[in-house]
């Protein structure tokens, strides 16, 4: 979990740029953004430094932001044409300020949503940046691939905050049919920028576009996770175009799994503890209506479930009190799969 920064003022942020820096500039020039500014405390603090020559610095601010800097440095060397450029990362007392040149965009969904971009705009712009990511596919092996996804399993499992019966499913059921379809998977890696969501595409101009927010880049065989993220975290009216969707119906029903997974992970660096539990708990109930709906149920702990029908309507309508209710009034069937959980782990 990261510790949440509180509001900082102008001139201590403008203490930590680079010396070279300050002798140039003005701490009057620097205003923190709207993301972030109203926050009482934030993962990290957004502020635009305004420069007289050259392009203004977009500056984060908060704890541990080495790896942000680290994969923002690759992303960039790989398309610098489509990506801020990094600048420097300054550690002083207990924080980090990170400056990269700064891009005056807005995010793609804000502007269809507002009109100011079209369907077809959109499309245009998206399957362009499909074209980019396809170019830097390159040919891997199985064993590669298989590795990836042995590495992404434990990292999954070892999360403590799973209970007993969520690993026991997680292990028994779920991981074997993300398996099953990563199978087929024709074995390439490439770089992804690791959260491609609507608002880290940020438009210029209707034309002009940078992918910003490499914090989770990284090399990956599960590169068509993109376009998942990119369909599921927009605004409803984006998620609708046409290009979206066909993007979306494209990949297995596997790799949305292996999504819901992996964003388990993600979380963790998101929100506190508290708001941590309640998005895993959204995100395995996500998994399970995707099981119920898709693949036949093998394990013994799912079979369970899927055959107390009043407890699997509770799942599949998201309804937590009705779940509470049945889960209450039925100790028999919490210690049936308390007993299967020990025999599966």
């Amino acid at each position: 979990m990261f510790k949440f920064v509180p509001q900082v003022s102008s001139e201590i942020v403008f203490d930590h740029l680079p010396k070279s820096i300050q002798e140039s500039a003005s701490v009057r020039n620097l205003s923190e953004e709207k993301s972030t500014v109203s926050l009482q405390f934030a993962r990290k603090r957004f502020f635009r430094l305004y420069t007289e020559s050259g392009p203004d610095i977009h500056l984060s601010f908060g704890r541990e932001l080495e790896k942000a800097f680290e994969r923002t440095k690759s992303f960039y060397g790989v398309l610098p044409k489509y990506t801020c450029k990094p600048l420097f990362l300054i550690k002083k007392d207990d924080f980090m300020l990170f400056g990269q040149e700064f891009f005056e965009g807005s995010p793609i969904d804000t502007l269809y949503e507002k009109s100011e971009l079209t369907s077809s705009e959109v499309e245009n712009i998206l399957a362009e940046i499909r074209d980019i990511f396809a170019g830097l596919e390159r040919q891997s092996t199985e064993e590669l691939k298989k590795s990836e996804f042995d590495n992404f399993c434990k990292i999954v499992l070892s999360n403590d905050a799973f209970s007993k019966i969520d690993t026991s499913i997680i292990k028994s059921e779920i991981i074997p049919i993300i398996e099953s379809g990563i199978l087929n998977l024709k074995p390439t890696i490439r770089w992804s920028s690791g959260d491609l969501s609507a608002r880290n595409i940020l438009i210029q101009n209707k034309k002009n576009f940078k992918i910003i927010d490499f914090e989770f880049a990284h090399k990956t065989h599960f590169h068509q996770e993109d376009w998942i993220r990119l369909a599921t975290f927009s605004t409803p009216a984006f998620k609708e175009i046409s290009f979206i969707n066909k993007l979306k119906k494209e990949i297995s029903n596997e790799l949305h799994l292996f999504h819901l997974l992996r964003q388990t992970i993600l979380n963790r660096h998101v929100y506190d503890q508290v708001e941590y539990r309640k998005y895993l708990q959204d995100d395995l109930i996500s998994i399970l209506k995707k099981i119920f709906g898709k693949s036949k149920i093998k394990s013994q702990i799912l079979e369970g479930f899927s055959t107390h029908n009043q407890l699997l309507e509770g799942i599949i309508n998201n309804n937590a009190q009705k779940n509470a209710e049945l889960l209450g009034s039925n100790a028999k069937l919490i210690d049936s799969i308390n007993e299967l959980a020990d025999k599966n782990s």
